[in-house]
């Protein structure tokens, strides 16, 4: 067995691919792709973050910030967002933080002091 396919079965926890190494990285594929569909994707986040500081003069501490857009976003999120990740947080807050990394990378964005996040 490849070492990308054990690392695969180790990490989704799929016995059975152990045993199916020439289709191995077609099935590791397909349960990767499921996980993906149950969660919103990031990006998704990003014109929410947007929103929710323009409504708020373009700055807000964070968490405030990440309310505000757990309650426009609550119809829409999807079975896995609300589970809770490794860190002990909830999967779309995770999300939310990796969106606004990316609208920093971006430079639309920064986070002038710790905790709040703020418009260019």
């Amino acid at each position: 067995m490849s070492f990308r396919l054990r690392a695969a079965v180790e990490r989704t926890g799929y016995a059975i691919l152990a045993s199916m190494s020439a289709r191995g990285h077609e099935v590791v594929q397909r349960a990767q792709d499921e996980r993906r569909r149950r969660r919103t994707p990031t990006e998704d986040f990003e014109p929410y973050i947007v929103e929710v500081l323009e409504t708020r003069g373009g700055e807000g501490p964070a968490e405030e910030v990440m309310d505000a857009i757990g309650e426009r976003m609550v119809e829409t999120f999807r079975a896995g967002d609300t589970e809770v990740g490794p860190t002990g947080e909830v999967r779309w807050r995770t999300a939310c933080r990796t969106a606004r990394k990316q609208l920093a990378d971006q430079g639309r964005l920064v986070a002038p002091t710790p905790g709040v996040w703020r418009l260019i």
